[in-house]
């Protein structure tokens, strides 16, 4: 619990895959190089701009059910002018949209 203060920023989560799980896409694990480093680049950013916290989740631990766990942590915790920043890098997919 932080206690309100003008110095509030905001929270950051910082997603990086290098692999996806192979498991789920046919035994192909998507190697990439940087994208960890990216995700650590914004945390740093996130850092050097104040934001009094901020949480790095990078492959495995980049689950589906963590992300969700750490955007609800966020939801919980940020107050009326805070910020919330979200980054990712890694692969993505397209998906119709079926609605």
């Amino acid at each position: 619990v932080h206690a309100q203060t003008s110095a509030r920023i905001g929270l950051a989560v910082c997603i990086g895959l290098n692999e996806v799980d192979p498991r789920r896409y046919g035994g192909w694990k998507g190697t990439l190089r940087a994208c960890q480093a990216d995700a650590r680049a914004m945390q740093s950013i996130a850092q050097s701009n104040r934001f009094f916290d901020h949480k790095l989740l990078l492959d495995g631990d980049a689950t589906i059910n963590n992300v969700r766990r750490h955007i609800a942590w966020a939801a919980n915790d940020l107050r009326p002018g805070d910020i919330f920043m979200i980054s990712y890098a890694g692969h993505g997919a397209f998906r119709t949209d079926s609605t």
